[in-house]
């Protein structure tokens, strides 16, 4: 007994050891975990500023300051490894407003290397009426009393709006697409809340002359019916259930000119080609995010190709031959058929709004894998009668499988919706016809 008794006080020794050796570790962790290092930024002035725009990747404070006092931006981390001398993060950037001349807006930038805890806090005194979070993004507004102004604030899938103290005069609105609204105390002269998809509206502390909710069955609100003595209206939409993420199909049309580059055929040759023309029927569904401004795009691409050649030419056999049996009147003769192409683009959305951000929207680059089908030459020929008569062959002479390199412009200008310049990459006919080096080079309008 005594010698089972010795073991047990050697095994408590070394289980208080060990637990104090714990709680120590545990303690210096916690009192590491406190170390948080400050940076405070000055943000230079440029005049007013009436816009903010949050990415996501931070917890954004926004703090007003009394007026004509400037604005600065201080951050809060547990990593200094981010605040060394010279390489300070560049969270915030300011631009300009087109719509709203002499106008500027914040930008929080996505948060890719810092700490999600990371605090961010932007004091302003800016006259700051419209704000923008995007997907993730996490917006508190501490404090915020304005004049007579109107507020418009929306957020996108997965934000968080926090409202703390927001006295409005002014009218003041939310839109939101399945994100959350936490509203603590706030006044406003009209208070209007779009709920899309399956967003969260709270209110707490919440008056106003009157306020109106717009929500579909999916949404989650405090309030879900109508209350007219203190002014509260709530209307169902079926609309309202969904959101601008909802994955949608979109179609579009295209024209395409085409001519082609890297011949080295003969002149003579019957498959010299001049210029040609591309119709274009394109189905494309949402874009898919990827990142910072970048999104993958999978569309189908159905067209009618028409191909201009240079000489008068015959099917023999499937393919072409010279055929000078024509006298002075030549022939109008061209190549048409049908493809069926898959583009995979890359696309890169331009930062808006910037100077010319409503006119050029991303730039893509794409891959077009693209099968051929049924090919045809059509002739017109002036007959003794002297009009023109058409007639068609089945020729073979086209690459079956091809695969089209491109770099194009989203824009929105004059009805147009993009501009793409293409090529081939792989030979446009076939190696046994006698142009086995030609490619086809393009350039597309959509709209």
């Amino acid at each position: 007994m005594k010698h089972i008794a010795d073991k047990l006080k050697d095994a408590s020794a070394i289980i208080g050891i060990v637990a104090i050796l714990g709680f120590t570790a545990f303690f210096s962790c916690n009192a590491n975990a406190q170390n948080l290092y400050q940076i405070e930024q000055h943000l230079d002035s440029v005049g007013t500023v009436t816009m903010l725009t949050v990415n996501a990747g931070w917890d954004v404070h926004l703090i007003q300051t009394p007026t004509d006092t400037p604005s600065r931006l201080v951050l809060t981390t547990s990593c200094a490894d981010f605040f060394e001398e010279g390489h300070e993060p560049n969270v915030l950037e300011t631009i300009g407003i087109k719509r709203l001349r002499m106008n500027h807006g914040y930008v929080i930038k996505a948060n890719e290397t810092m700490p999600r805890s990371t605090k961010v806090e932007l004091y302003t005194s800016q006259p700051i009426n419209y704000i923008k979070l995007y997907k993730g993004a996490r917006l508190t507004i501490d404090r915020m009393v304005t004049d007579t102004r109107d507020i418009d604030i929306s957020a996108d899938s997965g934000a968080i709006i926090n409202v703390d103290c927001l006295d409005n005069p002014g009218d003041t609105k939310f839109s939101l697409h399945n994100a959350t609204l936490q509203m603590h105390h706030l006044r406003s002269r009209y208070l209007h809340i779009h709920a899309y998809g399956a967003s969260v509206v709270t209110e707490g502390d919440v008056r106003a002359d009157k306020q109106i909710l717009h929500r579909g069955k999916t949404a989650n609100t405090d309030i879900t019916a109508n209350d007219s003595a203190q002014n509260i209206y709530v209307k169902y939409h079926k609309y309202s259930d969904h959101h601008k993420d909802t994955v949608g199909l979109f179609l579009g049309l295209g024209y395409e000119f085409t001519m082609p580059v890297w011949s080295n055929v003969l002149h003579a040759s019957p498959y010299n080609t001049n210029f040609g023309h591309r119709l274009h029927l394109l189905l494309s569904p949402s874009a898919i995010p990827l990142g910072h401004n970048f999104n993958l795009r999978l569309s189908l691409d159905f067209a009618w190709n028409f191909q201009w050649l240079d000489n008068t030419v015959a099917a023999q056999d499937g393919h072409l031959v010279l055929d000078p049996s024509f006298g002075a009147e030549r022939p109008r003769q061209y190549l048409y058929y049908t493809s069926l192409g898959l583009p995979i683009a890359i696309s890169y959305s331009l930062p808006r709004p910037k100077r010319l951000s409503p006119v050029f929207k991303s730039v893509y680059l794409s891959l077009t894998p693209t099968l051929n089908f049924k090919q045809k030459l059509a002739s017109y020929t002036l007959d003794e009668d002297d009009r023109w008569h058409r007639h068609s062959d089945r020729v073979d002479i086209l690459n079956r499988f091809n695969v089209r390199a491109a770099v194009g412009l989203d824009v929105n200008f004059l009805g147009f919706k993009g501009i793409e310049f293409g090529i081939d990459l792989l030979p446009t006919f076939k190696s046994s016809a006698d142009a086995p080096q030609t490619r086809l080079m393009g350039l597309q309008l959509s709209f």
